[in-house]
């Protein structure tokens, strides 16, 4: 893999204007996760944003404010790519991490990203004992 990343991936990279010669590619792998994650964050307050200013203006948000501002239902939690549900960006995103799950590159990416919460919240959603269980039948 270190020969294909070395003498293939990485001048791809470069020649794409993805990668410049002198850049670390972990440095960079990182900030496109953290850039990733940003993606998500700004996303999520996009969409709240909208909730918010389409829920005042229907008939239901009028009833909430006549009984004194109390809400009657929650408001989704919008932590993925597509909204309150992953779409096809997470699941690549999260497919690509699975593949480096158990890896020093994996756990540099929690420790060094932002992106700890979302792969929580994904793995919550997907069932981190399916990756596990699939992974132990295939030993």
């Amino acid at each position: 893999m270190y020969m294909v990343a070395k003498n293939i991936t990485k001048p791809h990279l470069i020649a794409d204007g993805y990668l410049k010669p002198d850049d670390d590619p972990k440095t960079r792998l990182h900030e496109e996760l953290n850039r990733f994650y940003d993606e998500i964050v700004n996303n999520k307050e996009k969409l709240q944003k909208l909730k918010k200013s389409s829920y005042a203006s229907s008939s239901k948000a009028k009833k909430v404010n006549k009984n004194h501002g109390n809400k009657t239902e929650s408001e989704p939690v919008f932590i993925f790519h597509g909204g309150d549900k992953p779409d096809l960006v997470d699941m690549d995103v999260f497919g690509v991490l699975q593949s480096v799950r158990g890896h020093r590159v994996y756990n540099d990416i929690m420790n060094d990203t932002r992106l700890s919460p979302w792969l929580t919240e994904m793995d919550k959603l997907l069932g981190k004992e399916a990756y596990t269980t699939a992974t132990q039948r295939s030993l």
